[in-house]
């Protein structure tokens, strides 16, 4: 990890969820976004250690999420589609808020890292170019609003989302890596 930034939620995240149109008993298929191997992971981690149930877990493509959850099948679905759906699904399982449900941690969904060293000059000025992002927030909130109307994505940045790696972050982190450890090697597809 090359930096103390991170994208993580203490609770309520709002893009990663299991979207269904039956409650959490009654699912027996879990389509797998495509497009988050880490949110399909929690979501996997969340299944055996915390709902203690068994799924049929099945790939999916661009725009699964509008047309094949239905009946005994629900989706993990990631990022801003989540706002195009949130409506449209009876439940709405916020994995984020289920893993802090489960392990009182926040959970952390990115960090930036490297396989191999990497100059201190780059990693300072990595963590520079971060934080005049953080420090800029309100002004990209701004600038993206129109995108998201009936969202306020100044909150949504400020409240769902964390950005410092902090002790309790990292504390999240660790855990979550040691329960996918535990996952069979099937399980991690």
């Amino acid at each position: 990890i090359i930096t103390d930034k991170c994208i993580g939620s203490v609770g309520d995240v709002r893009t990663v969820v299991l979207a269904s149109q039956v409650p959490l008993n009654e699912i027996d298929t879990i389509l797998m976004d495509y497009q988050s191997r880490t949110s399909v992971l929690l979501a996997k981690v969340l299944a055996k250690f915390y709902w203690k149930k068994s799924f049929r877990w099945d790939n999916t493509f661009s725009g699964f999420e509008n047309k094949l959850i239905e009946g005994n099948t629900a989706g993990v679905v990631i990022g801003d589609r989540v706002f195009d759906i949130e409506k449209k699904y009876k439940y709405i399982y916020d994995l984020s808020k289920e893993w802090f449900r489960f392990s009182g941690l926040p959970f952390v969904f990115a960090v930036w890292a490297a396989n191999k060293p990497i100059n201190s000059n780059f990693q300072e000025s990595f963590s520079n170019a971060l934080g005049l992002g953080l420090d800029n927030i309100r002004e990209v909130s701004s600038q993206e609003q129109d995108r998201y109307p009936g969202i306020d994505i100044f909150t949504y940045l400020t409240g769902n989302i964390q950005f410092v790696l902090n002790d309790q972050m990292n504390k999240g982190l660790q855990l979550f890596l040691e329960m996918a450890k535990k996952l069979e090697p099937v399980e991690l597809i």
